[in-house]
């Protein structure tokens, strides 16, 4: 009785040892996240070839001025000439070297607010759509909101629906000129075009 009683403390005590850990060591299972590894990773998203290839396609190669859907003087892949700049041509190596200047901000964007999970195609996706739309409205659209809780199939809705321009018209009825969103075939398309990819 008395070797039954030694040994039943004998196997409780191995038992304790192995199974206890270290007050504040968070317990390692085959589901533990190591929190600085995805903030890391989050941190170094890159747009990807594909994903450049899929937005000139979008945007299109123009090696001079013109005017986009929305009335802004463009040029190169989709840049919108600034205040100070002056383009009467660029070579096809330039319209690159600008649309990468143009991606980096928004990619480091990207990894600062979206702090979720996103593959590849998903994150090329939303930089298209960001490199269209800008940050502000970005930030402030219901896509960002589904975004940010992890809901990926309810961010496309919205995000199909950002398919207009603003354009001025006459009222018929006054005659004075009022801003109007019109929706635009290429926007329509390109909607399509991003969320395909993000959806791959």
């Amino acid at each position: 009785m008395l070797l039954r009683t030694i040994l039943c403390v004998v196997v409780g005590l191995v038992l304790l040892v192995s199974y206890s850990r270290p007050p504040g060591t968070p317990e390692r299972t085959g589901r533990h996240v190591d929190k600085s590894k995805v903030r890391k990773f989050v941190m170094s998203r890159k747009f990807s070839e594909n994903g450049e290839r899929k937005l000139v396609q979008a945007e299109g190669l123009k090696l001079e001025p013109y005017k986009c859907s929305a009335g802004h003087w463009t040029i190169g892949i989709g840049h919108k000439i600034k205040k100070g700049e002056y383009f009467t041509s660029i070579t096809e190596d330039d319209a690159y070297k600008i649309l990468r200047q143009d991606l980096a901000p928004l990619v480091n964007f990207l990894n600062i607010h979206l702090k979720t999970i996103v593959t590849q195609n998903q994150f090329d996706a939303l930089v298209m759509f960001l490199f269209n739309i800008g940050e502000t409205q970005f930030l402030n659209s219901s896509v960002f909101e589904h975004l940010k809780s992890g809901k990926y199939e309810e961010a496309t809705i919205p995000w199909s629906q950002w398919i207009n321009v603003t354009v001025e018209k006459e009222c018929k009825e006054t005659g004075k000129m009022i801003k109007k969103l019109v929706p635009v075939e290429g926007l329509i398309n390109r909607r399509a075009m991003e969320i395909q990819l993000f959806n791959a």
